[in-house]
């Protein structure tokens, strides 16, 4: 009896720890390292204690991608790092802090420069933290032993940062937050000494996160060379930001030889051609809008992409036929110079409410002969009618807004026929909107028209007497700010 109850209390005090070795040696066996192949080709990680390790994914030019846990203590991962063997590897890539709550999981990328090579090639190595807790910072462990065998060509995920900023973006209207999903402009001098060291020549390395989740962005200007004085990015900010608050939003340049993904970063449409003012002779194969992300940024988007009417517009031309319009890698719409009554209406068919902004990018050349109206941008409410829209007026050789009827209810301007620029209408309530040239707002309340409570993006109608061309490279829909006022932005020092 005497000797049954040792033997009890034996492997009461050892059952654990001969456990642990088991699992540890199966582990082994799996990861192949004592038959040198591994378990079938498949790939393994085996997590240290208070770590998980899943979902690998090693990609031919080394990235490896791999879901890690913690159990325990909440933890902000800010680096991340890979090694051949278990001895700490020099450097580890930088990341915006990734923070992980004890059962929570978060995919991270690694960078392991051994497992370079063709699809098959089996790695067998461990990687590495770098994360901050609640009482200490800088804390640098291996988390995993891994074999993982090169399942993926191409480049796989970006791995860390050179540099960031933090950006403070503040809504201060104590009422209203900006909702969901909510398009902010940042801008910037590309050419500040604190950052050129770190650009890519065309902006394309420059990321933005908010925490560790990165955010839909888009360069609308000055992204195709680093000699520009001003460039603007929209973001869009998932979570909105509530009223008189802040939310920080890191700019992350990432090694300055990458480029936009198409995917969470991307740029308008005409600046991956090798001549940007002409988007069809100046763009080979493939080069338009190569990295144009703008759908997953704008409420409503197009770029009109190739030779056609893209899904989700139409068109409406009058009988006499003399305006006319195409696609080619924009919009060109070219009145016909006759007295005769005609038109042409290019619509998108999703219908928006107040209140919300339209805009389009667009240019056109001077007027020849006689005078007429020209609907350069328009929210309208489909009837077809031209009292029945907010606008902005080409009108016998001035510029006018708001709402197009005799006499109109803008304010006009003579001599801008000819124009470039981004055209925008904010439709506000049922009484009021702003015309915008280049950002520049000008408000007016309606005096005249008729109006739905549902609008369009369109371009024209035309109405015309005199001879004119109007190109339009892209049109959207965003979002209204908080009292027709853009959020402020504070940039915080670069770091990295």
């Amino acid at each position: 009896m005497q000797r049954a109850q040792s033997a009890m209390e034996y492997l009461m005090t050892y059952g654990w720890s001969i456990l642990i070795i088991a699992i540890v040696i199966a582990a082994l066996f799996v990861l192949g390292v004592f038959n040198g192949t591994g378990s079938g080709g498949a790939s393994a990680c085996v997590a240290l204690s208070g770590w998980q390790c899943t979902g690998l994914q090693l990609y031919s030019s080394g990235a490896l991608s791999a879901t890690i846990g913690e159990v325990g203590q909440t933890v902000t991962i800010t680096g991340t790092a890979c090694s051949s063997n278990s001895t700490s590897p020099a450097a580890f890539n930088s990341m915006p802090g990734v923070t992980v709550s004890s059962g929570q999981t978060a995919q991270l990328n690694f960078n392991c420069p051994g497992a370079v090579g063709q699809i098959g090639k089996a790695f067998t190595g461990s990687i590495w933290i770098r994360y901050n807790t609640q009482y200490r910072t800088g804390i640098e462990q291996m988390i995993a032993n891994l074999k993982a065998y090169v399942a993926s060509g191409g480049t796989g995920p970006t791995v860390g940062y050179v540099a960031e900023v933090p950006i403070t973006v503040t809504n201060a209207n104590t009422v209203a937050g900006t909702g969901s999903n909510f398009q902010q402009m940042i801008y910037f001098n590309p050419q500040n000494s604190l950052y050129t060291a770190n650009e890519a020549s065309d902006l394309g390395n420059i990321r933005f996160y908010q925490g560790g989740t990165e955010l839909y962005s888009w360069c609308e200007s000055g992204c195709n060379t680093i000699s520009s004085t001003n460039a603007v990015f929209w973001v869009n900010i998932a979570g909105g930001i509530a009223a008189n608050s802040n939310v920080v939003i890191n700019m992350t340049f990432l090694s300055n030889t990458m480029d936009y993904d198409g995917l969470y970063a991307g740029e308008a449409p005409q600046w991956t051609c090798t001549n940007p003012s002409n988007t069809m002779s100046g763009c080979s194969t493939g080069q338009y809008a190569k990295f144009d992300n703008g759908k997953s940024v704008f409420t409503i988007y197009s770029n009109f992409a190739g030779l056609s009417l893209p899904g989700g517009w139409t068109s409406n031309v009058g009988t006499v036929g003399q305006d006319t319009f195409n696609v080619a890698n924009r919009i060109i719409i070219k009145g016909g110079g006759s007295s005769s009554s005609h038109w042409v209406q290019v619509a998108n068919t999703t219908g928006i409410s107040a209140p919300i902004i339209g805009e389009a990018y667009l240019t056109t050349n001077a007027a020849t002969g006689g005078s007429g109206s020209y609907q350069a941008f328009s929210l309208m409410d489909g009837t077809n009618s031209l009292s029945h829209g907010l606008s902005v007026d080409l009108f016998g050789g001035s510029i006018q807004y708001g709402t197009y009827s005799a006499g109109g209810t803008g304010s006009s301007t003579p001599n801008l026929f000819a124009w470039g620029g981004i055209d925008g209408v904010a439709w506000q309530s049922a009484s009021s909107g702003t015309y915008y040239y280049n950002y520049t707002r000008t408000p007016f309340t309606f005096t005249s028209g008729t109006y739905s409570s549902t609008q369009y993006l369109t371009l024209g109608p035309f109405s015309w007497a005199a001879s004119m061309t109007s190109i339009t490279q892209w049109a959207r829909a965003r979002a209204y700010p908080p009292g027709g006022i853009m959020p402020t932005t504070s940039f915080g020092s670069i770091t990295g």
